[in-house]
């Protein structure tokens, strides 16, 4: 389980940091440039949501006792994971990446919320 833990913590970390770089030497903040096209709700969504998201991912793997956060998190992951599937009509590779982390977290919740520590 400790293993389970740092290996979503670290990935979750990682994901957050390419995830800013993306954004700063990306085009990530192209929607909010003045005469952009107009603007998408699902793309807003995720380049907000993700990072929030990875956020609490984080501190989830960090704070299992916190078992209100982590019922809320498995929430937000469950509703992630229907938008991977979405994703994955348009772009199967990361759809599937998406999902199959998304993934790993799950089994870290059910196996905390299970109570093997």
């Amino acid at each position: 389980m400790l293993l389970l833990r740092w290996l979503i913590g670290l990935l979750s970390a990682m994901a957050l940091a390419v995830f800013a770089l993306i954004l700063v030497v990306g085009k990530g903040f192209e929607i909010y440039r003045s005469g952009a096209a107009s603007v998408d709700i699902t793309r807003v969504a995720a380049v907000v949501g993700a990072p929030l998201l990875l956020a609490a991912m984080l501190v989830s793997v960090f704070t299992p006792g916190a078992r209100l956060f982590l019922h809320l998190t498995a929430a937000a992951v469950l509703l992630a994971c229907a938008g991977c599937v979405w994703i994955i009509r348009t772009n199967p590779g990361e759809g599937t990446l998406y999902l199959c982390f998304f993934g790993l977290w799950l089994l870290y919740y059910a196996l905390s919320v299970g109570g093997h520590r």
